[in-house]
C-alpha cells in the first residue's frame, strides 16, 4: 500500500490516488462516497495547488461563462439599469424642480429675501434723532391701546 506522507510528492496524482483508493475499497476501510471524495481531493490539490496555471486554463476554456460568473451574474448592471438610473432621474427632478423653485422660494430663500427687503425699508425710518423714535413708540402705543379697546 502506498504510504501517505508521499502523497504529494508524487508527480502522477491520479494513478497514485487511484490505486491508493482502490486499495481503501477493496479492504472496506471506507464507503464509495468517501471514495470518491478522496479521489476529488487528490486531484484537486494536483489541478490547483501544485499546478498554478489550471484555474487560468479553464477560466479560457469556458471565456463567456467565466465572464458572467466573474462580473456577479451582472446584477450590478441590471439593478443599475432598473434602478438606480430612474433613482437618479426622479432625485434630481425633485431637487431641481421642486426643492429649489418651490421650497426654497417659498421658504428660507423667500423669508430671508422678505426680511431683507423688509429691512431696507424700515431703516429708512432711522434717522438717529430721538423725537423720531419717540413717536414712532407713540404709534405703537396708540394702535394697542385701540387693539385693545375694540376687543
Amino acid at each position: 500500500m502506498i504510504a501517505y506522507q508521499n502523497l504529494f510528492e508524487v508527480r502522477d496524482y491520479q494513478k497514485m490516488s487511484d490505486a491508493l483508493l482502490r486499495n481503501l475499497y477493496r479492504e472496506r476501510k471506507v464507503d464509495q462516497k468517501t471514495l470518491k471524495f478522496m479521489a476529488k481531493y487528490v486531484y484537486d490539490q494536483y489541478d490547483f495547488v501544485k499546478n498554478k496555471n489550471m484555474p487560468h486554463r479553464i477560466a479560457q476554456s469556458n471565456k463567456p461563462l467565466h465572464n458572467f460568473l466573474i462580473n456577479k451574474w451582472y446584477f450590478d448592471e441590471l439593478y443599475n439599469v432598473l434602478f438606480i438610473r430612474f433613482s437618479k432621474k426622479l432625485g434630481i427632478f425633485f431637487w431641481k424642480a421642486v426643492d429649489v423653485k418651490i421650497i426654497d422660494k417659498f421658504g428660507p430663500d423667500g423669508v430671508s429675501s422678505l426680511i431683507k427687503r423688509l429691512s431696507i425699508k424700515a431703516s429708512k425710518f432711522q434717522s438717529g434723532f430721538i423725537y423720531q423714535y419717540a413717536f414712532m413708540i407713540l404709534l405703537g402705543f396708540s394702535a394697542l391701546l385701540t387693539f385693545l379697546i375694540l376687543n
